[in-house]
């Protein structure tokens, strides 16, 4: 009774599981598999039963097989896995997956098969190289400026400092980053009140203005 709730809990997961899901015996052959994985794959949940890895996905087989033979020769887990390939029902798309291949252990130890989880990733990973333009463009936007411009955390650890502040201060960027006060320094003893009593503001309000002067290298 015991094994028959674990068979009827294991194909509720298989039925409803959003990610891909699929189990292959030590002989690489697919004894089960879900919609999700057969969609991938391009084949259906049929097509897969009873074939081996490299029948049913023989492009990326050369790349898989040694994964799977590893779980099952050490009985130990390989996980996130990224794989980029054709979507089986998209010509032409590559997608990108992230695969887990863990082992599935008889009572005595004896590696039965690997069981895979693969979720797509191309989304994500899309999102990903967007805001890295996005980043990129950014960072080049404020480099190009000959206002200063720098970004820092409560702690006052710099996280952003552009080319100008160089110019401006006469200082490397490195100079900058090791003295937190460097800016300070530069002010006019005269306004270096105004400037104190603004930065200590900062985390106080939505946005602080202050007007000082500051001795330029030149």
């Amino acid at each position: 009774q015991r094994l028959q709730q674990q068979f009827a809990e294991t194909d509720l997961i298989y039925r409803t599981s959003p990610i891909g899901l699929c189990f292959l015996d030590p002989e690489l052959r697919f004894v089960r598999i879900n919609d999700v994985l057969a969609t991938i794959n391009g084949l259906s949940v049929d097509e897969h039963i009873g074939r081996q890895l490299r029948d049913v996905l023989p492009q990326i087989a050369d790349r898989l097989e040694p994964l799977y033979r590893r779980v099952i020769d050490t009985g130990e887990s390989t996980l996130d896995i990224e794989v980029a390939r054709p979507m089986g029902n998209e010509p032409g798309v590559i997608r990108h997956y992230l695969a887990s291949y863990y082992p599935v252990f008889a009572p005595d130890g004896q590696v039965l098969g690997v069981s895979t989880v693969v979720q797509d990733m191309t989304e994500r990973k899309r999102a990903g190289q967007q805001l890295r333009r996005s980043e990129d463009r950014f960072q080049n936007l404020l480099g190009s400026l000959v206002d200063v411009v720098w970004s820092a955390d409560p702690d006052g650890e710099y996280l952003y400092l552009n080319r100008a502040v160089e110019e401006v201060y006469g200082l490397s960027r490195n100079e900058c980053l090791a003295n937190h006060n460097f800016w300070l320094e530069a002010i006019l003893p005269e306004d270096l009140p105004i400037a104190e009593q603004s930065n200590s503001q900062l985390f106080e309000q939505d946005q602080v203005e202050c007007e000082y002067r500051i001795r330029r290298p030149d």
